[in-house]
């Protein structure tokens, strides 16, 4: 297994796992611009795409940052572009690989940059400011565009906005058709409103797109949605809290994720270091709490599955640690395995 660390650190690194002793290998490191906080990676082109998290006012400005990984193994930055808002946390890459989306978290901010045909970045489309805030005053002075998730069956790209408790829904069409004079002229909808001082961070859809699942910062909650897919309106269906006690201010959840088989869902939740497993009814969406599992380490920042939804890599950006777990295909519980990766500040693990 091979996959990509990235996180608020100087470097990104191509790890492989030696399935003959279990043990982690760096195979290549490539340096950032700086905090490479998020990632996505595109098989198709062999392009691994990277927000460069950066900008400490709404005034400032991040970057996005594009790697090719060659055949000889090399990972080589080939092209930057600026972010259009501060602190990029979170990007996507369309189907055609003809766009990325970025969602820029303290400017507020919705981006889209047209991609070249070798994957490097073209010119920028669309830079949309998000307006409002929320009740928690300490997160919620303002916008904060925290995930810009591309769900296919619909055509949409889905913003989470944690300070003003929306999702806001944007057309990938309107974004490679919108007027260069007016970039702002790509405004989106409103998805969804969320109860004040829930505090949206990202989502996870299932395979057909009829089902969507929030993971909340603010409330430690996860809602199950239905996706009308002709309107782009999510429903709400559905909430529970992802762990006992977790709205006394020491918990944050983190990541969401659905398991390959889909009858599995898991969230992390930084504070408590816990990964929260839900079963899931595949055919209504409706989940059911099933347990929970140590991330490993500390501040459970991003969490992805294999492929084959096997394992499971937990970034544990706080204790400096990647965690190994196998899951048990009847709980979904993870177990650890005897070896982790210890690389600084972890914040987004991608399997190749």
């Amino acid at each position: 297994m091979r996959f990509f660390v990235g996180g608020y650190t100087q470097d990104i690194r191509l790890v492989e796992l030696d399935a003959t002793d279990s043990s982690f290998r760096v195979l290549a490191t490539a340096e950032t611009p700086a905090n490479a906080s998020f990632l996505a990676w595109v098989p198709q082109t062999g392009m691994l795409y990277a927000t460069v998290e950066t900008g400490s006012t709404p005034a400032d400005s991040g970057g996005l940052a594009a790697y090719r990984l060659y055949a000889s193994g090399a990972l080589t930055l080939v092209s930057k572009t600026d972010s259009c808002g501060a602190a990029p946390c979170h990007l996507a890459v369309d189907a055609g690989t003809e766009l990325v989306v970025a969602a820029n978290y303290t400017g507020g901010s919705v981006t889209a940059v047209a991609l070249h045909d070798d994957g490097t970045f073209a010119e920028q489309l669309a830079c949309v400011q998000h307006q409002g805030s929320g009740p928690v005053t300490s997160r919620q002075e303002a916008a904060h565009a925290h995930s810009a998730h591309i769900e296919p069956h619909s055509g949409g790209v889905y913003v989470c906005d944690l300070g003003t408790d929306t999702i806001q829904r944007y057309e990938l069409a309107a974004f490679r058709s919108v007027d260069r004079e007016r970039p702002e002229s790509a405004a989106g909808t409103i998805a969804m409103r969320l109860s004040p001082g829930s505090g949206p961070r990202h989502i996870a859809f299932s395979d057909d797109g009829r089902h969507a699942y929030v993971i909340t910062e603010l409330a430690n909650t996860v809602i199950f949605c239905e996706h009308d897919i002709e309107q782009g309106i999510l429903t709400q269906l559905q909430e529970l809290p992802l762990l006992p006690g977790t709205h006394d201010g020491g918990a944050l959840a983190a990541e969401i994720a659905l398991h390959p088989s889909g009858k599995f869902l898991y969230a992390s939740v930084r504070g408590p270091d816990r990964i929260v497993v839900f079963e899931r009814d595949a055919s209504r969406g409706l989940i059911t709490p099933a347990g929970s599992f140590s991330s490993g380490g500390s501040w459970p920042r991003h969490l992805h599955l294999t492929h084959d939804g096997d394992s499971m890599l937990v970034a544990n950006e706080r204790s400096d640690r990647v965690c190994l777990f196998t899951i048990d295909s009847q709980s979904g519980i993870g177990i650890p395995a005897k070896q982790f990766l210890d690389t600084p500040a972890p914040s987004c693990v991608i399997p190749l």
